[in-house]
């Protein structure tokens, strides 16, 4: 539907193209068609299908659909992000702060990482939808020091923009950017300040 309704490039985690070929393209979709393997094979439904377009590097649309669970994420440049249609923000003046892990690929680094912040009270889920529940304020931040691909990141990045959030590379100390020579995104920590990086 993608190839016959817009005419961008498709990128997807089955379909990856060389550098080479992409290198120049001022659009193109990034679709990763099932974000969690793991979580599929077990069966827990915290699997999702993602589809993002990239334009000049930054995501400017996306959508984070978990089938299982009936939870539509979405957002678009300047428009908001939207949970099952309905506006969310991340708000949270919480003290007390909430994190977020990997259920299948958490790190030593990670977990170093939520002691030094005093992150006590931490959710573990699935796929994209950590990023997502940042969005809407379920926690305030996600460290990832394991790896991901851009096509992980790229829709529940726009949402979380919208939604307030930032997801900063560790190294560049600058946003995720999109369409790089290597796919793999460098770890990052996602949060609704920077307070993690100064």
């Amino acid at each position: 539907m993608l190839k016959e309704n817009f005419p961008y490039p498709i990128i997807t985690e089955e379909t990856p193209c060389s550098y080479d070929k992409r290198k120049n393209w001022k659009k193109h979709w990034l679709v990763d068609p099932l974000d969690g393997t793991k979580d599929f094979l077990d069966k827990n439904d915290e699997f999702t299908i993602n589809i993002a377009l990239i334009e000049n590097g930054n995501p400017i649309l996306g959508v984070v659909f978990a089938p299982a669970l009936d939870l539509l994420y979405s957002a678009q440049n300047n428009k908001g992000s939207y949970k099952n249609r309905k506006k969310i923000f991340n708000t949270s003046i919480r003290e007390k702060l909430i994190g977020a892990d990997s259920r299948y690929h958490s790190t030593n680094e990670t977990i170093a990482f939520l002691k030094k912040y005093n992150i006590d009270k931490v959710i573990r889920a699935g796929s994209a939808l950590k990023l997502c529940y940042l969005a809407e304020g379920k926690i305030d931040v996600y460290p990832r020091f394991n790896g991901t691909k851009e096509w992980d990141t790229a829709a529940s990045h726009i949402i979380c923009n919208e939604a307030g959030c930032k997801i900063i590379d560790i190294k560049t100390k600058k946003e995720l950017i999109y369409n790089k020579k290597s796919i793999t995104n460098n770890f990052f920590v996602a949060s609704r300040n920077n307070l993690f990086l100064q």
